[in-house]
Formats: structure tokens, C-alpha cells, sequence
């Protein structure tokens, strides 16, 4: 499952990417902690960290432009 970073506005990028950072970092508590119940949930986050953080810097070199308003 991708998710399709490229719909949402600057604002919201932000938001998600901070969501998914914190729920990484729950992930990587629970791993230690032994409660983990699927160790492939801490790479799609990465990868979803990623593709924020991606779409985000292609919002700062303008090679992306900002959504209008919905």
C-alpha cells in the first residue's frame, strides 16, 4: 500500500509526516519492549516517512506546486 502523498497541500504533509514519525517511534518502543506483532510495519513507515519527506523537499525546490484549496 502506497500512499498517495502528492494530493495533500503543504500543511497537511507536514501533519502526516509528524503522525507517521510518532508512530514509528511507538513502533520502535513496542519492539523493544517485546509487544511487536509485525516487524514489516516499521519498514512501510519508513518508506512512508520517506515519500513525505520527498514530496515535502519537491514543494521547497518548486518542482511541485501547492494544491489549491478543496
Amino acid at each position: 500500500m502506497k500512499n498517495d502523498f502528492k494530493k495533500f497541500r503543504v500543511s497537511e504533509l507536514e501533519e502526516v509526516r509528524d503522525d507517521l514519525v510518532t508512530e514509528l517511534r511507538d513502533l520502535r518502543f513496542r519492539e523493544v519492549v517485546g509487544e511487536l506483532n509485525n516487524p514489516v510495519k516499521k519498514r512501510i513507515l519508513r518508506r512512508s516517512i520517506a515519500r513525505a519527506k520527498t514530496v515535502l523537499h519537491e514543494h521547497t525546490l518548486g518542482m511541485r506546486k501547492q494544491q489549491e484549496e478543496r
